[in-house]
């Protein structure tokens, strides 16, 4: 009978526990507010929230708004008639301005939000006399037209209309003139007022009476009225009553002796559901009463967590998010809020429930039980359907229980066993209520037992169970000995093992993750860098690491490298992962040390939970996560675990206003500085206008979210002061300080909880003041004081103005009676003096005038002597040169052995050339001196023309016994350049290099190819350059005197020439040197063509050599035997023949022709034939008429119509007779054709032919000069050239200023053509072919007149007689004396002179 008793009574405490839980679980509280939280008092007793979602709690100590963030309190201030009427609070409504009216037990308050102040009611006593009503104020309520109703305990019903601050006290039609104690007052929601009177029963306002009657009296007491549809809800100290309207009964009595009520007493009531009530009771807690049903739950103190503070409810208000604000005596505010109701927490209380709230380990059998292992509380197994938990310790001495009580896994094997691994105990098989230990060994000492640290336990699809240790390695079970056998040793310090869906295990240590090769051990890691907790497979075949302090991982398990990483910077929670679980959407849930994530690997975006959302707590446990059959989720931390369906964890849907809570301008509330002006507009501030010395400011905002506050975002942004927006995370305050005047607008805006920002925004427009000394008026004073002071200024000067004019007006007619007198006297002397200074200047102009002319003539003689130099003394010595050469060539060609073998010619010969390359390099530099110098850069080859101008010298270097070499290793090396001056360049270099270079030395000539520029380097071992040289050795005409060399200095232009060509090229070029041990010089030349000026014409046809012949030497320096071939002539007198025509064998064939007597040149094609043509100048031209590309036809037209060609004579090749054909290259401007076949002493008779009338036009000019007659015949073109430069000189005889450029203007040619064909004509410089014009002139009027010598010098423009002797002695061969007694009496007066033959003399 004991034993039946002792069950019975442990079945009823498990049911009374159960009902306890059961109660709760749907009924949680979630957060507690009270003094600690900010709260006056922890006396509530009552709760509003208004139109704007602030939430108001009235206590026994002042008046509260929470934001959600913080309290704002409101007291009474007796030195301010503006506050709180009194401290204890009854009563909160709202009126249809959004002004609040406080019910206090001294009367009632109004709170206007836009002030922030308090202003007091009133009311019309019975005599009509308004007074301020004092009494206590019960309840407050507003009717849906704007009007109040106040119930008062000693003024009755107070009727305020709508907008009004005095009421009425409403009659009692029963009993108009007692004075009654209205304890509640209610509005339904069809209008009607119901009230109750203290002592006489309920009644009902009428509007159209404005009286109160009575209803019933059946009750003569209520606390609270609440209206339900047909029903009212009446709270009682002796329970609830609920009353039928309609049939005006009370039908049903809710008290605690028929189980309804924990305590009669009922303070207020709530409606949450049209069918739901929730019940304020002053002892019992709340009741929550089904009105269909009348089923009723309880909420009250418990020991539990989450229940509530204080039995003492006072009242409960259910806001727009259907949380519950339950405000409590003593116990403060309580609140329930749904959207932390979607966790479920399981944890510890007591010794029939959870072992420990510290969770290391779950599993679910088959049954749907739980195993929850726990750290240091053993093992509990929690059977959900009957929520009763059973668990298991350790006992010691009992080797069938549990053999440690830190369970850090459970697992199940195929054969449905259920292993527990414990900490420091080894591994458990559980079954029949007893656990079953088993060993770890090693295999190679078998008889040793060791006791691993062990996180956890795997059995892989081939049902091999695996046991990862800290200390030992892997582990092995042997079903069949009973014990866990050493796998591998070098595996120790796994965290975490997995096997993936290609059956590959794979293991997580401290850094790396290992993949283990279960046959030969040959396994592979990967580095990770950080522990890896927990790996997981998500359906996708996407492998996760979740590490601690890496965050999670993607990893590439094919590559084995990291594919992506995801920690805080991404919106992790914590960058610790503790367990990773899949829900069915894909999403991965991780519990971490800070919250929960979940993670969407499509969109890779986190979404956060923490304990304000409903968790046991911020922080989890190492494995402690696991899915349940139902779906649900489960996660183990430090207060329990936490279960959840994944799929109902929707969004919190609510979209807080943010509201400027907290304005102070220079550190003062807004509203304690009465001198502010304000805008205000739709119940808030819009505008505040601030001195500039208070432009101090500071915000506050808040949005109202009360569920997860910790989670909004904020922003905020000054218009005119910031440049965007600044957010500030969670941060609820702006600070501006020494703001300037001007406008401002400050804008704040936040997201909801689930980060997105909200549209709608907070702002308040700010307007800064000027100081007082930058106000318009101020201004306005100023430009009132600038026009005063710039008028008194006005007139000051006029005044000063009129008073010097005066003066001066004074003094000036005292000065003109002066003057006047002296006037008279000084009129004579002026004139002469005007006279004087006239004649003077006269004087001046003339001796200035003649000093101007006298200088520019000196100058004009100056220039033309310096460019007459430079061309005569260039054609001085080209001449005797190639007179000297020639002979030589023909002597070595004769007895090329015999002369050989003396060697004296060869001397001859060579320095001859030598000296001839210097007169060509003085018309260079007078070129460049000129600027009259281009290059004509065309692509080339590097290589073959470095060679020939390294050949040049090779038979020099041999003399001098100096070691010459040239090394070039791209034979293909291209570059763009002007030939004939990088040929140059290389010469000079190479010269230097030769005349300073003593016997022994050695001369290295190097082209190297680098990235982007090619370098030419030329090294001696001579004498070397000065130290202090510098680059003076680039400058005109220096010349560098070394003591040590043998060698003359040459004329100091040749390094001149080399600098200016380079820089033409825009190459580069400096030198290394050591005296005494040599020197480098490197040149460096750009590739390509981009770096050339637009203005340079490029050439892609790769030149012949360009290297004059004279400044070629013989290749080779041994004797050359009498056999060899003669060598060719280098300067010649021979005219030129350039040969035309595409098959090789006629050209070939009339080369041999010619090549005797004529310089040839050959063209395989007609455009190669004109450029050929444009270059050489040849004296006749070849050419067959069918060719490709252009024909004989066109190129001779071609030829007619360019210039500088015209003059040529052209012949043309034609193997066909037709005479349509010959016409059309006579008119193409063909001189003559010769016809395949032909005679070859034809084609020779017919080339000299025409070479020789071309001679004839220059003889014709000399006869024509020299009045010489002739007979012989010239073109119209030519006869009438000439004729024209006569007439223009002899008109310009007397003429100073006659120049070149004359001629030019009266011949309308340009200065190249006149050149060329005065050249030509005369064979002359056009200055003497213009001064032989004067001297024909000369000798015409020394036969047709008396003149004098020296007249007629001057009468042909020549004023120095010995210049005109010597230069008509050249030109006629006798002196002007012996010309005159010659031909004076022959011819008498008139002379007739033969105009028909050219022939150039000098």
């Amino acid at each position: 009978m004991k034993s039946f008793c002792k069950k019975f009574f442990h079945v009823i405490i498990c049911l009374q526990l159960l009902t306890s839980i059961a109660s709760y679980a749907g009924y949680p509280v979630r957060a507690y507010l009270g003094i600690d939280q900010g709260l006056s008092n922890n006396f509530v007793r009552c709760i509003y929230q208004d139109r704007n979602g602030f939430m108001w709690f009235g206590t026994y100590d002042g008046l509260n708004r929470f934001d959600g963030y913080e309290f704002k309190i409101f007291r009474n201030n007796f030195k301010n008639t503006r506050s709180l009427i009194n401290n204890w609070i009854n009563s909160i409504s709202e009126d249809q301005q959004g002004n609040l009216w406080i019910g206090t037990r001294q009367g009632a308050s109004i709170y206007h939000q836009l002030t922030d102040d308090f202003s007091v009611l009133y009311y019309k006593t019975g005599e009509g006399k308004q007074a301020q009503l004092q009494s206590v104020v019960k309840a407050i309520k507003a009717d849906g037209k704007g009007n109040m109703f106040v119930a008062t305990a000693d003024n009755g019903l107070l009727f305020f209309e709508h907008g009004k601050t005095t009421g009425a006290t409403v009659v009692l039609q029963d009993n108009a003139h007692v004075v009654y104690d209205v304890t509640t007052v209610e509005v339904a929601n069809d209008g009607q007022v119901w009230f109750f009177v203290a002592d006489k029963g309920l009644y009902r306002y009428d509007y159209v009476t404005h009286k109160g009657s009575r209803v019933t009296e059946v009750l003569r007491s209520a606390n609270c009225i609440k209206a339900l549809r047909q029903f009212l809800w009446i709270g009682t100290n002796d329970g609830l009553q609920r009353y039928n309207i309609t049939a005006n009964t009370f039908d049903k009595v809710y008290r605690v002796e028929n189980g309804k009520l924990k305590y009669n007493a009922v303070a207020g009531i709530t409606v949450n559901k049209p069918n739901e009530l929730w019940i304020a009771t002053n002892g019992g807690g709340v009741a929550v009463l089904n009105t269909d049903t009348d089923q009723v739950d309880f909420l009250s103190v418990s020991n539990e967590p989450n229940t509530l503070s204080s039995n003492a409810v006072y009242a409960i208000w259910i806001d727009k998010q259907e949380r519950k604000w339950i405000g409590c005596l003593r116990g403060g505010v309580n609140i329930i809020d749904p959207n932390k109701e979607r966790f479920h927490n399981v944890f510890s209380a007591g010794d029939q429930s959870l072992a420990s709230n510290y969770i290391l380990s779950f599993y679910e059998a088959p049954n749907r039980d739980v195993w929850i292992g726990t750290d240091g509380d053993g093992l509990s197994i929690w059977n959900r359907k009957t929520n009763t938990f059973t668990n298991y310790r350790h006992e010691p001495g009992n080797p069938y229980s549990l053999s440690d009580n830190f369970v850090t896994d459970i697992r199940a094997d195929d054969p449905q066993h259920t292993w527990i691994i414990t900490y420091r105990g080894g591994v458990n098989r559980f079954s029949k209520g007893k656990f079953e230990r088993y060993d770890c060994v090693d295999p190679l000492h078998p008889q040793v037992v060791l006791h691993p640290i062990g996180p956890g336990m795997l059995e892989d699809q081939e049902k091999t169970c695996w046991l990862t240790t800290q200390q030992y390695g892997l582990f092995k079970l042997n079903r069949q000995k009973k014990v866990f056998e050493l796998f591998d040793s070098q595996l120790k310090d796994l965290y975490a093992l997995r096997e993936d869906r290609d059956q590959v295990l794979w293991g997580g240590g401290i850094n790396y993750v290992f993949r283990i090769d279960r046959r030969q051990k040959a396994h592979a890691a990967f580095f990770i860098g950080k522990p890896v907790n927990v790996m997981k497979e998500d359906r996708a075949g996407n492998f996760w690491l979740g590490t601690e302090g890496g965050g999670l991982i993607l990893f590439d398990r094919k590559q084995g490298k990291i594919i992506a990483r995801y920690t805080t910077d991404e919106g992790l929670c914590s960058n610790s992962v503790l367990t990773i679980l899949e829900d069915a959407a894909g999403n991965l849930w991780m519990s971490t040390f800070n919250g929960i994530a979940k993670f969407n690997p499509t969109t890779k975006t986190f979404r956060s939970y923490y304990q304000g959302d409903g968790l046991q707590s911020n922080q989890f446990n190492y494995h402690a996560a696991i899915q349940l059959a139902s779906g649900e989720f489960a996660f183990g931390g430090i207060k329990g675990f936490s279960l959840f369906h994944p799929e109902n964890m929707a969004g919190i849907n609510s979209n807080p206003k943010v509201f400027l809570t907290n304005i102070k301008v220079s550190n003062m509330p807004l509203e304690a500085d009465t001198a502010l002006e304000l805008r205000s507009g739709h119940n808030q501030i819009e505008q505040i206008t601030i001195p500039y010395y208070k432009a101090i400011l500071s915000f506050g905002f808040a949005a109202l979210e009360y569920s997860a506050p910790d989670k909004i975002q904020y922003a905020y942004f000054l218009e005119g002061s910031d440049k965007g927006w600044i957010y500030s995370g969670d941060s609820r305050k702006a600070v501006y300080s020494h703001l300037s005047e001007g406008t401002y607008t400050f804008r704040v805006k936040n997201t909801n909880a689930e980060g997105q920002w909200m549209p709608e925004e907070a702002q308040v427009k700010i307007i800064v003041l000027p100081p007082w000394y930058r106000s318009w008026w101020a201004w306005l004073i100023y430009t009132l004081l600038a026009i005063v002071t710039l008028y008194y200024y006005l007139q000051y000067r006029s005044r000063r103005v009129r008073l010097q004019f005066e003066v001066k007006i004074a003094k000036l007619n005292a000065e003109n009676e002066r003057l006047e007198k002296e006037r008279s006297l000084a009129e004579l002397a002026k004139e002469k003096t005007e006279l004087e200074r006239e004649r003077a200047e006269r004087e001046r102009e003339q001796a200035e005038s003649e000093k101007e002319r006298i200088l520019n003539k000196r100058e004009r003689e100056i220039t033309e002597k310096k460019i007459s130099f430079f061309t005569s003394i260039s054609h001085e010595f080209r001449t005797p040169l190639t007179l000297i050469i020639n002979p030589v060539k023909e002597l070595l060609d004769k007895d090329f052995e015999e002369q050989y073998a003396k060697g004296e010619l060869h001397i001859v010969y060579r320095n001859a050339r030598r000296m001839l390359s210097l007169v060509d390099q003085l018309l260079l530099f007078r070129k460049t001196e000129s600027g009259l110098d281009h290059i004509r850069p065309s692509r080339l080859n590097l290589h073959d023309l470095a060679c020939e101008v390294y050949l040049c010298f090779v038979r020099q270097a041999h003399a001098q016994r100096v070691t010459y070499e040239f090394d070039c290793p791209d034979k293909q090396l291209e570059l763009y350049a002007d030939p004939e001056k990088l040929e140059i360049i290389l010469y000079n270099l190479l010269s230097n290099a030769l005349k300073y270079t003593p016997a022994g030395g050695t001369i290295r000539l190097l082209v190297e190819d680098a990235a982007t520029d090619v370098v030419i380097r030329v090294e001696d071992t001579g004498v070397g350059i000065p130290a202090d040289t510098g680059d003076k050795v680039f400058e005109k005409f220096y010349k560098v005197e070394k003591s040590g060399s043998t060698s003359r200095p040459g004329f100091g232009i040749g390094l001149f020439l080399v600098k200016h060509f380079a820089v033409q090229h825009r190459g580069t070029i400096f030198y290394n040197s050591e005296e005494g041990r040599g020197t480098t010089f490197t040149l460096t030349f750009h590739k390509g063509k981009a770096h050339f000026p637009e203005d340079v014409v490029i050439s892609e046809t790769i030149p012949t050599p360009q290297l004059p012949e004279v400044l070629k030497e013989d290749v080779n320096p041994a004797v050359q035997t009498a056999t060899s071939a003669p060598l060719p002539e280098l300067v010649s007198g021979k005219q030129s023949i350039l040969i035309i025509d595409d098959d090789e064998g006629i050209r070939e064939y009339l080369a041999r022709l010619f090549k005797d007597t004529y310089l040839t040149y050959l063209a395989g094609d007609g455009e190669t034939g004109l450029a050929m043509a444009k270059k050489y100048l040849p004296d006749l031209v070849i050419s067959d008429i069918h060719m490709k590309q252009m024909s004989g036809i066109e190129l001779c037209k071609a030829i007619k119509e360019n210039e500088q060609l015209n003059h040529i004579p052209v012949i043309l090749l034609t193997g066909a007779t037709s005479d349509e054909l010959k016409l059309q290259g006579v008119e193409g401007g063909a001189d003559d054709y010769i016809v395949k076949p032909f005679d070859s002493k034809l084609v020779i008779a017919l080339v000299a032919t025409l070479l020789r009338n071309r001679s004839a036009l220059q003889k014709y000019f000399y006869n024509e000069i020299t009045l010489t007659q002739s007979n012989f015949k010239v073109s119209a073109e030519y006869k009438e050239l000439l004729e024209k430069c006569i007439l223009i000189v002899e008109k310009h005889l007397k003429d100073k200023h006659f120049s070149i450029q004359t001629l030019l203007q009266e011949l309308g040619m340009s200065h190249s053509n006149l050149l060329r064909k005065v050249k030509l004509v005369s064979g002359q410089p056009v200055n003497i072919f213009i001064r032989s014009i004067r001297l024909r002139k000369a000798a015409e009027l020394f036969i047709n007149t008396d003149y004098s010598i020296k007249e007629t010098a001057y009468a042909v423009g020549i004023g120095d007689i010995k210049y005109f002797r010597e230069q008509f002695n050249k030109l006629f061969g006798m002196n002007p004396s012996a010309y005159i007694k010659k031909y004076r009496k022959v011819h008498g007066k008139q002379f007739t002179v033969d105009k028909e033959a050219i022939d150039p003399g000098e």
